[in-house]
């Protein structure tokens, strides 16, 4: 299952094979997440997100996913151009 994961994930846009084996081999089972946004939250990505009776709050950033998957998810896209 996880090289099945490792080879279907470069061929999202800024996702290379370095990326791809490390998020199969550190991040938990996809199946743990109801949707993406989960999964970058995780990451800390993007704010938590908590809903009840249909209104949006947004919680914090938390940075407390794997660095270092974060660091090779915000570092792929600009190689070449400072960031």
């Amino acid at each position: 299952m996880a090289t099945d994961t490792a080879r279907r994930l470069p061929t999202m846009p800024g996702v290379g094979p370095q990326t791809a084996l490390a998020i199969s081999g550190f991040a938990p089972p996809m199946e743990s997440f109801k949707r993406g946004r989960d999964f970058t939250a995780w990451l800390g990505l993007e704010p938590r997100q908590y809903t009840s009776g249909g209104k949006e709050r947004l919680g914090r950033v938390s940075k407390a996913g794997q660095t270092d998957i974060r660091s090779l998810l915000i570092s792929a896209p600009c190689p070449a151009s400072p960031c």
